[in-house]
C-alpha cells in the first residue's frame, strides 16, 4: 500500500513509503467535534490490539508498546503510528474520517519525535492486509464500546498505556511553549499539565516531548 499525498496533523507531510500501512475509516459524525475527537484515543487502542494480535512478541511483551498524547503509538518510545480525524460535511450527514497510518517496514527519518518501524525493531513485519483486517474489527468493536459506555472505560485504558505519565513534558502550542508534569486525562480527552507550582492546565491540541 502507499499513498501519493499524505498528510499527517496541521498539514504537515506523511511519508507514504511502500509496504507500510495506509487506512482511513469513514462514518457519519454525531456528535461534537470535541467529543468526536476521542476517537483518536480508540483507534490508538486498536491499534496496538492488532499489533499484539498479530505479532506474538508483542503479545508477550505489551510494556513495548505505549501511547502519546494526543494521537500517537509508540514502540519502545518511539513513534511506529500515527492518527489523523478529519471531519468534513456531505450532502447528507457531517462525516468523520479516522486516518491511520502504520509503520510496518520503513520510517522516516529526521522527524521531531523518534520514529521506528516493525522491521527496525527486530521483528518480522505483518503483512499490511493481514493487519489492517485485525485493525478494522478492533476498531468496530473498541468504537462500539465508545458509542455505548461513553469515555471512561476507554480512557481508563489509554491511561494504563500512556507513555510519559507523572513524568515531566514539553508540549510545544502554536503561540508559547510550556512544560510540566503530565497528570492525566480530562473526562473529555484534554492533557491534564500540572505545572511546579501546582496549577494544572488542560491542553485540548499541542506537540508533546518528553524530557526524560
Amino acid at each position: 500500500m502507499r499513498q501519493s499525498a499524505g498528510r499527517g496533523r496541521r498539514g504537515r507531510t506523511w511519508i507514504s513509503e511502500k509496504g507500510n500501512l495506509y487506512c482511513t475509516r469513514l462514518g457519519v459524525c454525531a456528535t461534537s467535534p470535541q467529543i468526536s475527537a476521542q476517537l483518536s484515543f480508540v483507534a490508538a487502542l486498536a491499534v496496538i490490539e492488532a499489533f499484539q494480535e498479530t505479532l506474538a512478541a508483542l503479545a508477550a511483551a505489551p510494556e513495548r508498546l505505549t501511547v502519546k498524547w494526543p494521537n500517537d503509538v509508540l514502540l519502545d518510545r518511539r513513534k511506529i503510528s500515527g492518527i489523523l480525524l478529519e471531519s468534513f460535511s456531505s450532502r447528507s450527514a457531517p462525516l468523520l474520517a479516522i486516518g491511520i497510518g502504520v509503520n510496518l517496514v520503513s520510517h522516516p527519518s529526521q522527524t521531531p519525535f523518534p520514529a521506528t518501524d516493525i522491521k527496525a525493531a527486530g521483528l518480522d513485519a505483518p503483512d499490511p492486509g493481514a493487519y489492517l483486517s485485525v485493525l478494522a474489527s478492533s476498531l468496530e468493536r473498541l468504537s462500539r464500546r465508545w458509542a455505548r459506555e461513553g469515555f471512561a472505560s476507554i480512557r481508563h485504558a489509554w491511561l494504563a498505556r500512556a507513555a510519559g505519565l507523572h513524568e515531566p513534558l514539553r508540549v510545544v502550542l502554536p503561540h508559547e511553549t510550556i512544560e510540566g508534569t503530565f497528570t492525566g486525562l480530562s473526562e473529555t480527552g484534554e492533557l491534564l499539565l500540572t505545572s511546579d507550582d501546582g496549577q494544572c492546565r488542560a491542553i485540548s491540541a499541542g506537540d508533546v516531548f518528553f524530557e526524560q
